[in-house]
């Protein structure tokens, strides 16, 4: 029974592991979506006489893409989690909340 018990849960943690894989991978895959789409419509708006031209630095950063090799080291390491506890607890807090 104990052995039944051990394949199963052992079995349940494989497919948990690939369910997050699969998470991760489509995640990195949306993200560079949507930062190819942000360079698309920064472009639009520099090439376009009708719309003022500005340096936006928070669209460029946003249109850079995430390197997956950092992402799984990161979180690897933790510091993945780690960092996004601290910016769930400031959004929480407000934005320039220290606590």
């Amino acid at each position: 029974m104990a052995a039944l018990i051990l394949t199963t849960q052992r079995r349940a943690d494989q497919f948990a592991s690939h369910r997050e894989q699969m998470t991760l991978q489509l995640a990195i895959l949306s993200e560079q979506k949507i930062a190819k789409i942000i360079a698309l419509v920064e472009e639009l708006r520099r090439d376009s006489p009708e719309i003022r031209d500005r340096i936006d630095s928070e669209a460029q950063a946003m249109a850079t893409h995430t390197n997956p090799e950092a992402v799984s080291q990161a979180i690897k390491e933790g510091d993945l989690l780690r960092d996004q506890g601290n910016s769930i607890r400031r959004t929480q807090n407000g934005p320039g909340t220290n606590n």
